[in-house]
């Protein structure tokens, strides 16, 4: 016989809906790390173009 499924989440404490203890869904969390992650991208590419000693676009362009 199987353990119902309510009883596994109880264990885990990890419901479906939950939320986090900072009132964050999962979904908001994931985005807000994939924004800071774009943001240090573009920082990272900005400087490396400074290295470079072109612009973006004349980089974009070749």
């Amino acid at each position: 016989m199987k353990p119902k499924k309510k009883i596994a989440q109880c264990k885990t404490g990890h419901y479906p809906d939950d939320k986090s203890k900072t009132g964050i869904s999962d979904e908001t969390a994931i985005l807000e790390k994939l924004k800071l992650q774009n943001t240090a991208l573009e920082k990272i590419k900005t400087a490396v173009y400074a290295n470079n000693g072109t612009s973006q676009d004349e980089s974009e362009q070749q």
